[in-house]
């Protein structure tokens, strides 16, 4: 089954900017960061709280109009454990 998700954030561009300095990804806009991360953590999240519920199951980006890179969950959660 296809989903397709659309969405609007609201968040404190200064507060995100001066996390996303925190972990090194001062070459993206806060735009371009939300959405790569967005793209890549809510699939990774579902599919680990399917595993965790004793689903087989994971959940894949099958399209997307952003063409940004992706940041994967794990590199998201290697960078946090670093600091």
């Amino acid at each position: 089954m296809k989903v397709q998700v659309s969405m609007t954030l609201e968040l404190d561009a200064k507060d995100l900017k001066s996390y996303m300095s925190d972990l090194g990804c001062d070459d993206e806009t806060v735009a371009e960061y939300v959405r790569s991360y967005a793209i890549s953590a809510i699939p990774a999240m579902l599919s680990e709280n399917l595993r965790d519920n004793g689903y087989q199951s994971t959940v894949d980006v099958t399209k997307s109009n952003y063409k940004a890179r992706l940041y994967s969950l794990e590199m998201s959660r290697s960078r946090r454990n670093d600091n």
